[in-house]
């Protein structure tokens, strides 16, 4: 499957009210690049951490996210690019908001490692609890350098995602990539499209009468 960043003619879509299927992945932007509680992914996603350095990190490349060398050990699962940390901190976080709400949501976690333990908390607009996960190394499809994907398929909408990892002792080092979600239909924005069927369907009975 082809991926790309969220372009905006899908964030576009997205606001009419129409459930879209979008997944950011990073690729094409610039390794080494500090991202910033200010950026916005594709128009509708931001990655913020209140205790660690998020970046743009290479795989395979000598800057360090995690280790040996930031490679996953899945041929290509996470292209050339991914979001990574300082690899200076024992805990880590990361918040993930959008800014539109989801109920489709799964993303790919690399290195739960060692001692690790990483809590992923979903949450509504009104900061309530919707899901809670707890993955543990040693779990399956954890180790070193091995690649963790979780997904969910959620009854209520969430507009925040938090990621609490801790090491323990040591330095907590992780890598995130494709971020895949849909987008729940804004509810504004159905009269527009409503209205816009109306006219639609206006046309069609006076052309059939024309004819």
């Amino acid at each position: 499957m082809k991926k790309f960043l969220l372009s905006a003619a899908a964030t576009a879509v997205a606001s009419f009210g129409i459930g879209n299927a979008a997944i950011i992945d990073f690729e094409g932007l610039v390794e080494g690049t500090q991202v910033l509680s200010t950026d916005v992914f594709g128009g509708m996603v931001k990655f913020t951490s209140t205790d660690d350095t998020l970046f743009i990190a290479g795989v395979g490349k000598p800057v360090t996210a995690f280790v040996p060398n930031d490679m996953p050990n899945v041929p290509g699962a996470f292209g050339s690019l991914f979001l990574g940390t300082s690899f200076t901190q024992v805990a880590s976080n990361l918040t993930i908001e959008f800014l539109t709400p989801i109920k489709q949501f799964s993303f790919d976690m690399v290195d739960i490692d060692g001692p690790e333990t990483v809590v992923i908390t979903l949450l509504d607009a009104m900061g309530g609890t919707v899901a809670t996960e707890t993955i543990t190394a040693g779990d399956p499809g954890t180790g070193d350098a091995v690649v963790t994907s979780v997904s969910y398929n959620l009854g209520t909408a969430v507009t925040k995602v938090v990621i609490d990892g801790n090491r323990g002792t040591g330095a907590f080092g992780i890598g995130y990539d494709n971020f895949e979600f849909t987008a729940v239909p804004v509810p504004g924005a159905l009269p527009l499209f409503a209205a816009g069927a109306a006219g639609l369907a206006a046309f069609r009975r006076r052309e059939k009468r024309s004819a």
